[in-house]
């Protein structure tokens, strides 16, 4: 039987999507200096764009938060729709889909699959959208932000 001093910790790490970048192999060099002997990880993207790699096989990585259905609520919510106007615009006149993309998402994460499992910690690795993403999706457990940035204004209803 095990002790529960030995019992292993829950964690979870939000992050937007897999890309090839700064900030990605960031995740990966973290997730993977993490003592899996005494944490239970897993890895929650927003979006996922391919295979990631570089992750240790005992790192789990969850299906992707963002759910690709129809909700109403979606297009009666204000800022979901300045969202996605905005998205529309830098797609259209600015040829900046990422700029696009991290915009809708952040609008949007509050339309995101919630989980079901309890966590003793909750992580965004990025400060900006993943912040309001764990909050969003995450019940129960400490939630904490990684870089020392400027928090959000706008919390999201748990």
């Amino acid at each position: 039987m095990e002790r529960p001093e030995h019992k292993k910790k829950r964690l979870l790490v939000v992050f937007s999507h897999n890309h090839i970048g700064g900030a990605m192999t960031a995740l990966v060099n973290f997730v993977n200096s993490l003592d899996l002997r005494r944490y239970q990880v897993d890895l929650l993207f927003y979006e996922l764009r391919g295979p990631v790699e570089g992750i240790r096989p005992e790192v789990r990585v969850l299906p992707p938060a963002r759910e690709n259905r129809l909700c109403p609520a979606r297009f009666l919510d204000p800022a979901y729709l300045a969202g996605y106007l905005g998205a529309r615009y830098l797609i259209r006149a600015k040829h900046n889909e990422l700029m696009a993309w991290q915009l809708f998402s952040r609008r949007s994460c509050r339309y995101a699959r919630r989980l079901n499992q309890k966590y003793d910690a909750a992580l965004a690795f990025e400060l900006g959208w993943p912040f309001l993403l764990h909050h969003a999706v995450c019940p129960g457990g400490q939630k904490t932000g990684m870089a020392p940035q400027r928090l959000p204004r706008h919390r999201l209803p748990l």
